[in-house]
């Protein structure tokens, strides 16, 4: 985990593949039950990177690789087996015991464009342990598009997973991995992966009528409205300052509350017509955290000061991200900013982004998990104490889908009325320099069409019976630099505000909230400071684009979405403006470059996202790039 401008900038680095034994050609795994023989793994080769890699033996069944060569482990060892005495079906299970590592063991198959897979293991151990399986591809940048996290016991588990293959220009070598949390004991069995339909139609979510509130937002330090003309309908207090619990309570005398910036954002959401987010979790005061001298990794992201060096100085912000050290000081702070907003807040979100905090991240032997499962019915009875109160989930993220998976599996889905995720484009570095592999020009296409971020969640809210909850996306943004030399340009990322605010709604998303007004540094932001320190902000190009794509959606009905991969065909979103039923489209091209395109006939004018009118001859063709164009016959 690195960090910019303050937030968490999580890099999906997943293990490389280890050379030794990995097969290249790449077949379709089904109905694999360990019953026809196998071969002698090969002992790991130590390299500079990894001069003690763990001493690997015995017996792999045919079609299956083990793939943890990457890892330095001094005095680790793993065993596989063809074990006939303990076996769910058929003569024989993999029998796969470690220590001192965690093992990867995978069986490769390829993915075919746009297709669904489901995949079925039977599994056991010798004592409780947890297992992560994975439908994810076999190189870069290791996408996991399916995952069930299971905690096995003796007797056989019936483990079950499926995953949307991205939409791509060929097929992809994949795999079907199987992760233990910790060492130990367990077998496998009865193992099968099935290729289903294309997923193409359920790619993109039309019909949908799109209303202000779906647009929101953050501010942090401006203590003005944003100035997005009106276009702004929600607004999340995360990370405004002086509205956290950690400034509201700098002490253990909870009726030393400091509540006066917390009620001047009230009173300004209300003054412009938004509604709010209050975010309980993840910005805790130190005197209250589990972790108050901020030795647990990744729990003190929000640390304020730092000394000459760099480190954080203890006791500012340290352990904010870490659980409370007990549930009734949670429950005490929950109670008490409740009943200060007294129905003013509609809305409440459990935690920030708790997959960033080990002690939340890694279950055994603390399970904090479960204990975060255990803060959100607290907060949810404390909450619905109002019924007109609705509460969010803790946000989970759309590439940290083991996370989701656990914590839905702790039952964390009876204490949320909404699912709330974050969906940066981190899939690519949410870089916009197009430079050695970081960033590319569809990057929301990426996420939210051809990735299948939304859909692979749904699959696993699926699992947990939850498809019926509504899901917002409550932080999204860019936050790495826009330019090569690490710069920003507000300019150049605000055609990508606009689509990820178009994608998020195709993609079955029913709020977003950028990230944010006034981050600035090398992030693309909305506004910016006229001089730095100086606390006014303007509106940049992002801003105005952010304001033009929320302008063109408000009131609409999304009716149709053409999504082209022909070379030198845009995009295409049909709208039916509600009020006056006109119809009207918006064009662009994700890769970029110039294409042409002839609009429908009708449709005389187009708008730009910066704010100009053209007028359109019938028949005439028009430039389309990366930029969206609103197309109108008004």
């Amino acid at each position: 985990m690195t960090f910019k401008n303050g937030k968490p900038y999580i890099r999906l680095a997943c293990a490389l593949l280890a050379s030794a034994g990995v097969q290249t050609t790449f077949a379709q795994l089904v109905n694999t039950n360990f019953d026809t023989g196998g071969y002698a793994v090969s002992q790991c080769v130590a390299n500079s990177g990894t001069p003690t890699p763990p001493a690997i033996s015995g017996t792999l069944a045919t079609g299956w690789q083990d793939n943890t060569c990457w890892k330095n482990a001094p005095s680790s060892s793993i065993t596989y087996k063809l074990d006939t005495s303990s076996k769910y079906a058929g003569t024989a299970s993999l029998s796969i015991k470690s220590t001192n590592v965690t093992p990867q063991l995978w069986a490769p198959f390829t993915m075919k464009n746009g297709k669904s897979y489901t995949a079925t293991a039977y599994m056991r151990a010798d004592t409780a342990q947890e297992v992560v399986i994975q439908l994810r591809l076999a190189g870069p940048p290791y996408t996991a598009y399916g995952l069930a996290s299971k905690t096995l016991g003796t007797g056989w588990t019936k483990v079950t997973l499926t995953a949307d293959a991205p939409v791509t220009s060929a097929d992809v070598q994949a795999g079907l991995f199987v992760i233990p949390k910790v060492p130990g004991n367990i077998w496998l069995d009865s193992v099968t992966v099935t290729e289903g339909a294309a997923t193409a139609n359920t790619i993109t979510r039309t019909g949908q009528s799109i209303g202000k509130t779906y647009f929101g937002l953050h501010n942090h330090r401006d203590v003005r409205w944003p100035d997005l003309g009106g276009a702004q309908g929600a607004d999340r207090m995360w990370d405004g300052e002086g509205v956290q619990l950690r400034d509201i309570f700098p002490t253990s005398d909870l009726t030393k509350a400091n509540w006066t910036a917390f009620d001047a954002r009230i009173a300004l959401a209300k003054q412009n017509g938004a509604d709010l987010i209050m975010t309980l979790g993840g910005n805790m005061p130190s005197w209250a955290s589990s972790d108050p001298t901020g030795q647990e990794v990744s729990c003190s992201l929000y640390t304020t000061k730092h000394d000459i060096n760099g480190n954080p100085i203890r006791g500012t912000g340290v352990g904010e991200g870490a659980p409370p050290k007990d549930r009734t000081v949670w429950q005490n702070m929950v109670k008490a900013v409740v009943k200060r907003a007294n129905g003013a807040i509609k809305y409440w979100e459990i935690w920030n982004e708790p997959y960033v905090c080990a002690m939340f991240n890694q279950r055994r032997p603390t399970d904090y998990t479960k204990y975060l499962v255990t803060l959100a019915s607290d907060a949810y009875s404390i909450i619905k104490t109002n019924s007109s109160l609705t509460v969010l989930s803790p946000t989970l993220y759309t590439y940290k889908l083991d996370f989701v998976d656990e914590y839905l599996s702790q039952g964390g889905g009876s204490y949320a009325d909404i699912i709330a995720i974050h969906a940066y484009d981190e899939y690519l570095d949410q870089l916009l320099v197009g430079a050695g592999g970081n960033g590319a020009a569809n990057a929301p296409e990426l996420l939210f069409v051809k990735e299948h971020g939304v859909n692979n969640l749904k699959n696993i809210l699926a699992r947990y019976n939850l498809t019926s909850k509504a899901i917002w996306n409550t932080e999204s943004g860019y936050l790495a630099s826009s330019n090569v030399d690490g710069t920003s340009n507000d300019t150049k990322g605000a055609p990508y505000v606009a689509r990820h605010l178009l994608l998020a709604s195709i993609a079955g998303l029913d709020r977003s909230y950028y990230y944010a007004w006034d981050q600035g540094g090398t992030s693309v932001t909305l506004g910016r400071e006229t001089t730095s320190g100086n606390g006014v902000y303007v509106k940049t190009d992002a801003g105005t684009a952010y304001q033009s794509m929320a302008k063109w959606l408000t009131g609409t009905k999304i009716v149709s979405v053409s999504t082209s991969d022909v070379a030198g065909q845009p995009w295409v979103v049909k709208l039916s403006r509600t009020a006056t039923g006109t119809t009207e489209y918006i064009v662009w091209n994700p890769m970029g470059t110039s294409v042409s395109y002839t609009p429908v006939a009708g449709m005389s004018y187009s708008s730009s996202l910066l704010g100009s009118k053209t007028a359109l001859p019938a028949g005439t063709a028009v430039s389309v790039n990366g930029w969206p164009q609103l197309l109108t016959s008004y």
